[in-house]
């Protein structure tokens, strides 16, 4: 049994906030030693609770930083959460799976290209029987497009994930 491939895109946001927080932390703790040792009460004082009171806002927002959807590729198949709803599907439903750069027209009539992670069902007809998946239907293609962040790896991992588990 092989372990799961997480594509968790939040997770490179979460550490960068907290390394910032952590040095929010020592330079706001760096203040308030500056302001105990002799200097300017006042200044170092107040840049140390600034900076101290900002590490605590980073580190409140690292727990809640949420940039796309958590995907989860094991033996059973596909499974997303983070986004509209939680959803999931087996291999056995699927005719492709593949990562692709869609097309999505902006509001100023620019075309996009977003990287998303496209699933083929095996029944086109059979579609409409996954009201989980109903939010990632574009039934012009055929397809269920989920996006996938372009942060850190994701991309890669997902890709990573289609192979491993995937059966042809």
């Amino acid at each position: 049994m092989s372990r799961p491939v997480i594509v968790d895109p939040a997770a490179a946001t979460r550490r960068l906030l907290r390394f910032a927080a952590l040095i929010c932390a020592l330079v706001g703790l760096g203040g308030i030693a500056g302001a105990i040792t002799g200097g300017s009460l006042a200044t170092f004082l107040l840049v140390g609770v600034f900076f101290l009171l900002f590490a605590v806002f980073l580190a409140i927002g690292s727990s809640r930083a949420r940039t796309g959807e958590r995907l989860v590729f094991d033996e059973h198949g596909i499974s997303g959460s983070g986004g509209e709803r939680d959803w999931s599907i087996g291999w056995a439903q699927l005719r492709t799976a593949r990562t692709t750069t869609a097309r999505v027209s902006t509001g100023s009539g620019t075309a996009l290209g977003v990287p998303c992670l496209e699933l083929t069902p095996s029944d086109v007809d059979s579609a409409t029987e996954y009201p989980d998946l109903a939010h990632l239907w574009d039934a012009e293609a055929g397809v269920w497009r989920c996006p996938v962040s372009p942060a850190g790896n994701a991309l890669r991992r997902t890709a990573r994930g289609i192979r491993r588990f995937r059966r042809r």
